[in-house]
C-alpha cells in the first residue's frame, strides 16, 4: 500500500501545481485551517488531500482486483476451450447448455447449444414410455396454445428430467417446422408431422405428432439464425461418440469465427468502482465540513461553562491572563488523567502558549475569538480586548451579563433538542402502536372466526 500512498501524494502535488480545483478548494482549506487552531499548514492540507486520493485509489484497486478474479474464474470455468473444444460431462451429471458467439461478416449471433453427456454402452431402461409420451406432447408446445394452433417456436427437447429416454426429431416439412423446433409460418395454415425418434440403448420407438401451423412471417435474420442453430446442433449430434466436440469453423463454404462469451457482467464492476471512488473523494469534503460544524456546536455548549469560570476567577481577584492560565492548567491536568478532548479548552491552551511566546494579550484574545469561528466567543474576545485597551472597570459586570445570557441560550438550546428528539421518536412510537394493535386485534379475529 506504500506505492498507492506515494502515487496519491504525486497526484496531489501534480494537481496543486496546476491549480486544479479538486486539490485547492478554498472552503476545504478554510475548514482544515479552522481545525488546526486557524493556522495555515501546507503539511495538513497535503495530508488531507493525499489521504482522500489514497482512499479513492484503494477503492479502485479493490474493484479492479475483484474484476480480475472474476475474469480468471470465468476463463477457468469456460465451457469452450481456447482451441474450440467442449468437454462433455459424465452421464450422471446430465447435459448442460453452452452459449456460442458466432461472428460472421453479416454480424454476431448468440446460440444456446445443449451438449449432452457422453453416450454409455450399457444401461437399464425405465418402463415409463406411455407417461413419457403424455408429458412430451405438452412440453414441446412451449408458448403455443395447442397442437392445432402453432405460431411460436417449439421446444423440441432432447430429454426430459426423471426419464431416461433420448429424443431426436425429424419433420416431414422442414421448411415449415425445422428439426430444432423453429417455426416458419407462411400465408396459409400448414399441416406438419413431427416424428420423435425415442431411444435408450436397445429400446427404440417412433411417435408422430401432428401440428397445424398458423400464418406468421419471419424475417431474413430470423431464418438465418434458425439455420445456424440447426447446423450447430446437427454438428453436435454427429459427434456424440467423441469425448470432445470440435465446433465447426466453416458454414456453407464460408469461414465463421467462434469466440467465447465473457461470463458475468464484470465490466460493470470497474466502472462502478471508479464512480464510487469519485463520490468517496467528494464525500470526504462533506465529512470535513461536518467535523468543523460539530466542533463549533460543542464549543457553543461549552461557552456557558467557560464564561462562568472566567467570572468566578476574575471576581476572586485574578487577571484575565491568570484566569486563562488557570483554565488551561486545569484542562491539561484533566487530560493527563484521561479526560476527553474539549475543543474550546484546546484553543485556550493555544492562547496561553501564544502569551508565553510574547504575543500581546489583546492580539491573543482577538485571535482566540477568530479561531473558534463562533459568534459567542468572538463577542467574548471583543469584550476582553476592549477592557485591555480602554481599561473599563465594568468587565466583571459585563461577564456576569454574558454568563446569564449564555445560561438562557443553553436552556433554549436544550428545549430545541428536546423538541427534535420528540419529532424523531414519533415514527417509532407509531410503529409500536401498530404492533400493539395487531397483537390485540389478531386474537380477537381468530376467536371470531372460530
Amino acid at each position: 500500500m506504500k506505492i498507492l500512498k506515494l502515487a496519491a501524494r504525486k497526484i496531489y502535488l501534480f494537481g496543486r501545481e496546476r491549480h486544479i480545483g479538486f486539490f485547492c478548494d478554498k472552503n476545504v482549506i478554510k475548514h482544515i485551517t479552522s481545525l488546526n487552531h486557524n493556522i495555515y499548514s501546507e503539511a495538513r492540507i497535503e495530508e488531507y488531500y493525499s489521504g482522500k486520493v489514497y482512499k479513492s485509489l484503494l477503492f479502485i484497486f479493490g474493484t479492479m482486483l475483484i474484476t480480475l478474479l472474476m475474469f480468471v474464474k470465468s476463463t477457468m470455468n469456460a465451457d469452450i476451450s481456447g482451441d474450440g473444444y467442449v468437454v462433455r460431462s459424465s452421464f450422471d451429471e446430465g447435459a448442460r447448455n453452452v452459449e456460442i458467439i458466432v461472428e460472421k461478416d453479416e454480424g454476431t449471433y448468440s446460440h444456446n447449444i445443449e451438449v449432452r453427456p457422453r453416450k454409455l454402452s450399457e444401461s437399464e431402461i425405465n418402463e415409463l414410455y406411455e407417461e413419457f409420451i403424455q408429458v412430451l406432447c405438452k412440453k414441446i408446445l412451449g408458448k403455443n396454445v395447442g397442437a392445432d394452433e402453432v405460431n411460436e417456436n417449439l421446444s423440441l427437447i432432447s430429454e426430459i428430467e426423471n426419464y431416461p429416454f433420448q429424443i431426436r426429431w425429424t419433420s416431414d416439412r422442414p421448411e415449415v417446422i425445422s428439426s430444432n423446433g423453429c417455426v416458419y409460418v407462411g400465408e396459409e395454415p400448414e399441416r406438419v408431422t413431427l416424428t420423435a425418434h425415442i431411444g435408450y440403448e436397445d429400446f427404440s420407438a417412433e411417435y408422430e405428432i401432428i401440428l397445424i401451423v398458423r400464418p406468421k412471417s419471419l424475417s431474413e435474420a430470423e431464418r438465418e439464425y434458425a439455420d445456424m442453430q440447426e447446423f450447430l446442433e446437427r454438428s453436435e449430434n454427429e459427434n456424440r461418440e467423441k469425448e470432445l466436440w470440435e465446433i465447426p469453423t466453416v458454414y456453407e463454404g464460408l469461414p465463421i469465427r467462434i469466440r467465447k462469451k465473457f461470463k458475468g457482467k464484470v465490466l460493470i464492476i470497474p466502472a462502478a468502482g471508479i464512480i464510487l471512488s469519485i463520490l468517496l473523494y467528494f464525500i470526504s469534503d462533506k465529512d470535513l465540513s461536518d467535523d468543523v460544524r460539530k466542533k463549533r456546536e460543542v464549543m457553543k455548549r461549552e461557552y456557558g461553562d467557560i464564561v462562568q469560570k472566567l467570572t468566578l476567577y476574575i471576581g476572586a481577584g485574578m487577571t484575565v491572563r491568570g484566569a486563562f492560565q488557570k483554565l488551561a492548567a486545569d484542562y491539561e491536568t484533566a487530560a493527563l488523567e484521561g479526560s476527553a478532548i474539549r475543543p474550546t479548552y484546546e484553543e485556550i491552551v493555544h492562547t496561553c502558549r501564544e502569551l508565553k511566546k510574547g504575543v500581546s494579550e489583546a492580539v491573543a484574545y482577538e485571535r482566540f475569538g477568530v479561531r473558534t469561528g463562533v459568534q459567542e466567543y468572538i463577542r467574548l474576545s471583543a469584550l476582553l480586548t476592549q477592557n485591555l485597551k480602554k481599561g473599563s472597570g465594568e468587565l466583571l459586570f459585563r461577564l456576569r451579563e454574558e454568563a446569564d445570557r449564555a445560561m438562557e441560550e443553553k436552556l433554549q438550546s436544550a428545549r430545541k433538542l428536546g423538541e427534535e428528539a420528540n419529532t424523531k421518536l414519533l415514527l417509532p412510537m407509531v410503529m409500536m402502536l401498530l404492533v400493539v394493535m395487531v397483537m390485540i386485534m389478531l386474537p380477537a379475529f381468530s376467536s371470531t372466526s372460530l
